[in-house]
């Protein structure tokens, strides 16, 4: 193993279980930092998703919306990429065709189509998001009412798993659009040559890191970049088969805080 100087790790079943960060994952993120270590998070969530998590004292860059939007420790953009009305209306007619709810991402805002229809299908699969999740939606029947740049489509579904793979093939035969997934239960489209490895190499260079001195941390399909461009790699024991067949080492589940444990072993190696 070489000098570790920067570690990134993904969010929601990476280094927060259910939505919550650990007391011993918050240890092991402030041992980072005390130690000399760049910490960053990469989500697939947007700024305003971000600040509803009590992450305590915890201040670092954030790659979000799936590297469509970077910021440093203060919530400055480093870099944005967002999609044109055209872009929008293809994915939009998608949408309609295939009868299903999806959400647009802008840095702090969401937009939903089809509300309802989600918010249906996850009561039928228990609603593992909870109540909540559509709270801060401003649901829309026009991209017109959309007013601000969008960087991320979502399109979920709570049961139609086969459906949502199919509309995601149909999407990826365009070669327009990006497409990932963090949950069987949803698709994340975004523009062309948008991924959480791009979001961090742009932190990378803002503050000069090397490519040999990165480690990063992930458990599902929108990590996958990272795990394709990165050697220090860690899958957690809870991630789908693909992230695992590309990691280097994996390691405990993220109920288990596998995070933090890796971590005490990372500073021990030093």
């Amino acid at each position: 193993m070489g000098m570790i100087k920067i570690i990134a790790s993904d969010l929601d079943g990476t280094l927060l279980n259910n939505g919550e960060l650990s007391e011993n994952n918050y240890k092991a993120v402030k041992q980072l930092q005390e130690n000399g270590i760049e910490f960053v998070m990469a989500s697939g969530r947007n700024i305003t998703e971000i600040k509803l998590v009590d992450f305590r004292d915890i201040v670092c860059p954030k790659v979000l919306i799936n590297g469509g939007v970077v910021i440093d420790e203060d919530y400055n953009v480093i870099s944005a990429t967002y999609m044109s009305y055209e872009e929008m209306a293809t994915i939009l007619g998608y949408i309609n065709k295939y009868k299903v709810g999806a959400i647009f991402y802008g840095t702090e805002k969401r937009f939903g189509v089809n509300v309802s229809i989600m918010a249906d299908s996850f009561k039928a699969d228990g609603d593992v998001f909870g109540s909540n999740f559509f709270n801060d939606l401003k649901e829309i029947k026009s991209l017109d009412e959309i007013d601000v740049d969008i960087c991320k489509a979502e399109v979920m579904d709570g049961v139609r798993f086969d459906m949502l793979k199919k509309m995601g093939d149909k999407i990826l035969t365009t070669k327009k659009f990006g497409v990932t997934s963090s949950y069987p239960n949803n698709i994340e489209v975004t523009p062309l040559n948008v991924d959480k490895f791009r979001g961090l190499k742009s932190i990378m260079d803002k503050y000069g890191y090397k490519d040999d001195e990165v480690a990063i941390f992930g458990d599902s399909d929108n990590d996958f970049e990272l795990f394709e461009n990165v050697t220090e790699s860690y899958a957690m024991g809870n991630a789908n088969d693909r992230i695992k067949s590309h990691a280097k080492y994996v390691i405990e589940s993220c109920e288990d805080d596998g995070f933090y444990l890796q971590v005490m072993k990372i500073l021990h190696s030093k």
